[in-house]
């Protein structure tokens, strides 16, 4: 394939249709269908995808599994794998529902019939008339009952844009409806409640301001609205947020999510947003705008060639809200019966490397004529002088601590408490409230809790059984997932075979998994957190460790090493992707990889004068100058210096910062004056202050991380 939207389209139809049963499977994770379960919305957005596509067979297949999810004796917008009603589909989604219309609209005029076209316009027409009177309520019940009385801005400007087509005749009054929507600040709020007023803590989502262009006529006003956007979305590393609050700015709201279970309470980078951006300015006019080329860039860094997918996107992790820096390829905190989540404990997440059916087909019609180039990339030579590790590792940690501040009793007894079964939790909370973790065993916890084990010189009981347990986590690509039956990540795959090193136990298929690590390495060396998932300097240390605490090398070793390389900037730190801002997170992570690799830090001087630069007379460092001090970020500068053979200059203020954190419990907790949070928190808090009195060997750091 030549294009794009045509490879995915092809991928699309092999990958997603169930031509054995019909419909579509919501949601795939490399070859493995991870929802099976088949929505209405996607079957109309394929319907309008084959009619775009001239797939007469396709178009024709659609109408017909479209017809019996609205069949009014069997009604339902979710159906089961087998096409079996399940009772939650059976309500009335006004998006839904406006979706479907406008592709029988469609379909009508691609089969030139005018019977249903007729229909179409009817069922429209009711639809409309409907909405005015349930006050564009977002959800109803098949008997007309208000489910969700929220009044969203994109159902409004769907309408609005499906009457223009259709020729419905009160499109002034579907857009005196949308004037409630607009905010003083810019921009239009996402939500107004039953009695019209704005949904201030909804915030204002991309996407609602993104479909604002598509019913906008005057240069004036795009010119403005895409102004706003660029101002208030854009993501340090390229490509958009999501969403803002109501001050306009990118941020966490951990009221609103837990208290309509609505959202997550962190905004992240999504692709179908990017591709919906792409359509839209494609059918205004904007292709040759700044924007466009901008969307363009980030939507095709998430573009697996080898599967012609596009990846759902990027979240953050480890940081404030304003100056996220590390990247993770997970949605933390996702609503419940989210598509393609887990649920790890009490805690919901989403992996943002699956492929979702509805960001497949949309980005298919937005990257329909956009021709695939040549993946070749000329890699710039950065010369290198190499070094001798030792990796005897005759010991760990040298004795006790002497000059902390903490209390390891107290701490200890927190995290004897984690144990659960023969795992670990990250908190040793069964059932608590709030977003505190509980105790399910997690492997990311176990390897945090077996390491601390480790440098403080406690016993480490039950080792088969824990291993057995984390053992059971590898899947058939031979990647581990954080428990069993979740799909495999670089990042999962680490904390599994840290702990075997750990625990000397080796008893898994070490082959199948060095071929997934290796699976995850891309074009440009670096790798990625799954199979075709972008790369970046963070995941990149994942592997470098898998593959050497395995005994073996990346395929290309060359590009790998000239990939870190490129990510130093001028001030001698280093970025999450080559060409962006230095951070401590990603200062680590690559002085982790060239150390583990047996390659000289270019500029050592530098990097350890920008590094020291970045501490606070608290203690605590900063991510990168002049932006906020940062609990993980702190860690990750004192031991991006440990391996350079470096100390903070304020070591004694730092280990009476580490103290201010631990909490009344025994725990950690990244802010102060808070409950403790996960053992995370606790590793780093233990790690540094070792660190700190030179009581660590550092190729434990360097390969425990």
């Amino acid at each position: 394939m030549d294009f794009y939207g045509q490879s995915i389209y092809q991928f699309f139809n092999e990958k997603f249709v169930d031509n054995e049963r019909g419909g579509i499977y919501s949601v795939i994770s490399g070859d493995e269908v991870i929802t099976e379960d088949k929505k209405l919305i996607n079957t109309a957005l394929a319907l309008l995808t084959a009619i775009d596509y001239n797939d007469k067979d396709a178009a024709e297949k659609h109408f017909r599994d479209l017809s019996f999810f609205t069949n009014p004796d069997n009604y339902s917008e979710i159906l089961e794998s087998s096409l079996v009603v399940i009772n939650i589909g059976q309500v009335k989604t006004l998006l839904v529902n406006l979706i479907v219309c406008y592709s029988l609209f469609k379909y009508a005029n691609f089969k030139n019939n005018s019977t249903i076209l007729s229909q179409a316009k009817s069922d429209f027409n009711f639809l409309i008339e409907k909405a005015f009177q349930n006050n564009f309520a977002s959800v109803v019940s098949l008997e007309d009952e208000v489910l969700d009385s929220r009044q969203r801005a994109l159902n409004i400007i769907l309408a609005i844009y499906i009457s223009q087509e259709i020729g419905y005749d009160k499109i002034e009054e579907l857009k005196e409806k949308l004037a409630s929507f607009c905010s003083d600040n810019g921009g239009i709020w996402s939500y107004l409640d039953s009695s019209n007023k704005p949904i201030y803590v909804e915030g204002k989502l991309l996407l609602d301001n993104v479909f604002l262009l598509l019913i906008t006529t005057d240069k004036g006003e795009v010119e403005e609205t895409l102004q706003y956007i660029n101002q208030h979305y854009k993501h340090h590393t390229g490509g958009y947020w999501n969403k803002i609050n109501k001050n306009n700015t990118v941020a966490v709201d951990s009221i609103t999510s837990y208290y309509t279970c609505s959202t997550s309470p962190f905004p992240y980078k999504s692709m179908l947003d990017h591709a919906v951006f792409i359509w839209i300015l494609s059918r205004i006019g904007e292709t040759n705008s700044n924007t466009f080329t901008y969307l363009l860039s980030e939507i095709k860094r998430f573009y697996n060639s080898s599967k012609p997918s596009i990846c759902m996107g990027e979240g953050s992790w480890f940081s404030t809200p304003t100056t996220p820096s590390v990247p993770l390829a997970r949605l933390v905190m996702a609503p419940p019966h989210t598509l393609g989540a887990f649920a790890v404990g009490n805690t919901n997440y989403l992996p943002l490397h699956e492929k979702q059916a509805t960001l497949q087909l949309i980005a298919s019609i937005s990257l329909k004529d956009l021709k695939i180039e040549s993946s070749t990339t000329e890699v710039r030579i950065i010369r290198y002088d190499t070094m001798l590790i030792d990796t005897s590792l005759e010991y760990i940690s040298t004795g006790k601590l002497e000059e902390s501040f903490i209390d390891i009793k107290k701490y200890q007894k927190w995290l004897e408490k984690t144990k659960s079964g023969f795992g670990y939790g990250l908190t040793p909370y069964s059932s608590p409230l709030g977003f505190k973790s509980d105790k399910s065993p997690q492997n990311f916890s176990a390897m945090h809790v077996i390491s601390d084990k480790k440098v403080l010189g406690l016993p480490i009981e039950d080792k088969e059984k824990i291993f057995l347990n984390m053992q059971s986590a590898q899947n058939d690509d031979g990647g581990f997932g954080e428990q069993a039956g979740v799909v495999s990540e670089l990042f999962t795959t680490y904390c599994v075979v840290a702990t075997s090193f750990i625990l000397n136990i080796h008893d898994f298929n070490v082959e199948k998994c060095i071929n997934f690590v290796k699976s995850c390495q891309n074009d440009d060396g670096g790798f990625g957190n799954a199979p075709g998932y972008p790369s970046d300097t963070w995941h990149t240390n994942f592997g470098v460790l898998i593959l050497h605490l395995l005994n073996a090398k990346a395929d290309n070793q060359g590009r790998l090493i000239q990939y870190l390389l490129s990510s130093q900037n001028d001030d001698g730190g280093f970025a999450v992707l080559p060409g962006k801002k230095s951070e401590a997170f990603s200062t680590f992570r690559v002085i982790d990889s060239l150390y583990i690799l047996g390659i000289k830090i270019p500029n050592k001087e530098r990097t350890v004068e920008w590094l020291k630069l970045l501490q606070d007379k608290s203690g605590g460092f900063h991510i990168t100058p002049n932006q906020p001090i940062s609990f993980v970020g702190t860690y990750h500068a004192i031991a991006a210096l440990y391996l350079l053979d470096e100390l903070p200059k304020y070591t004694l203020e730092a280990k009476k910062w580490f103290k201010k954190h631990q909490a009344k419990d025994g725990g950690f907790s990244k802010l102060l004056n808070h409950p403790s949070d996960t053992t995370d928190e606790g590793f780093i808090s233990i790690h540094a202050s070792y660190m700190l009195e030179k009581k660590i060997n550092p190729y434990w750091i360097a390969t425990i991380t």
